[in-house]
């Protein structure tokens, strides 16, 4: 590729894959040939999150320059226009983070869902996608890198640079109750959270926590942190379950949790890998010819 690039991710169907560069350009290629379709200029710092909505219907991109964008999936695709090629205008610009953009992610709902941005500055802001606006905010006492909401939408779950993971139930009625290590700033009425007993903390053991994410039946946390382990925890007890080293002297960068794919069962099965993904947008060029540079690792882990 012309840059390295950071944040990747693909549409529900897998017929499309996004990834974006260091420079701030977003990168679309077509999975089934490879072909690149389109580069334009996203964020004026590098690109550091990249999420569809559940619909595939709208792309959230969040850079180190700390605006979100909301892009429309059929502008991208249209290449046949007569609008500049790199030129591209988000459907909605959100400013509200004051730095970097760490992590994003997009409720149920599609086009009419709730968005959750964090960031280092140590807050989280939720979004209501319809109408544009910031439906509230949350703060913590550590800058955030990643966050995930349950499949209820009832738990509000955010992963902090000192190891921590902090929780807010997002299902009752908002007061000004709020614990010394979080408060909320309401914009608009909608639910919020409420008093210290219904905000409650993961204590980690020091190591930054850089992705997390929850089982599809809410009752375990699965955390990936800096120094390569991954901790499973019991949600409704906060107790760590079970601790597995990943990788060694490298940082979990991401995760996904999946049922167990027959592939991984059967060890003589051949995988079919997809087309290698194009470098140039126009013909006469070949990324097989420039193959990137391969670097970093990717492990599973099964689960009993």
């Amino acid at each position: 590729m012309p840059e390295p690039l950071g944040p990747v991710a693909s549409t529900q169907c897998g017929a499309y894959v996004i990834a974006g560069g260091c420079s701030g350009s977003l990168y679309v290629w077509e999975t089934s040939s490879g072909r690149l379709l389109r580069v334009w200029d996203a964020h004026y710092k590098a690109v550091s999150a990249v999420r569809f909505t559940r619909d595939d219907a709208l792309l959230v991109s969040g850079g180190q320059d700390g605006i979100v964008n909301v892009w429309n999936m059929a502008s991208i695709l249209d290449t046949d226009s007569n609008v500049d090629y790199a030129a591209l205008a988000p459907m909605m610009v959100w400013t509200e983070h004051t730095l970097a953009v760490s992590d994003i992610h997009c409720g149920y709902g599609g086009t009419q869902a709730l968005v959750f941005t964090v960031s280092l500055d140590a807050t989280c802001k939720v979004w209501d996608l319809p109408s544009g606006r910031l439906a509230y905010t949350v703060t913590c006492p550590s800058p955030l890198s990643c966050v995930t909401v349950d499949n209820a939408e009832s738990r509000l779950l955010m992963g902090g640079d000192d190891g921590n993971v902090y929780e807010v139930l997002l299902s009752v009625t908002a007061t000004t109750a709020l614990p010394k290590w979080c408060s909320a700033t309401i914009v608009r009425e909608r639910s919020a959270p409420s008093d210290g007993s219904n905000l409650t903390l993961f204590q980690g053991d020091g190591a930054a926590t850089t992705t997390i994410a929850l089982f599809a039946d809410g009752q375990c946390l699965v955390c990936g942190y800096d120094d390569g382990s991954l901790r499973i925890w019991d949600v409704q007890s906060r107790q760590v379950l079970r601790v597995v080293q990943v990788f060694h002297g490298h940082p979990v960068s991401d995760m996904l949790i999946c049922p167990q794919p027959p592939t991984f069962r059967r060890e003589k099965q051949q995988v079919q890998l997809i087309a290698p993904f194009k470098k140039y947008a126009f013909d006469g060029y070949d990324s097989q010819l420039h193959p990137p540079p391969a670097h970093g690792r990717c492990a599973y882990v099964v689960l009993p």
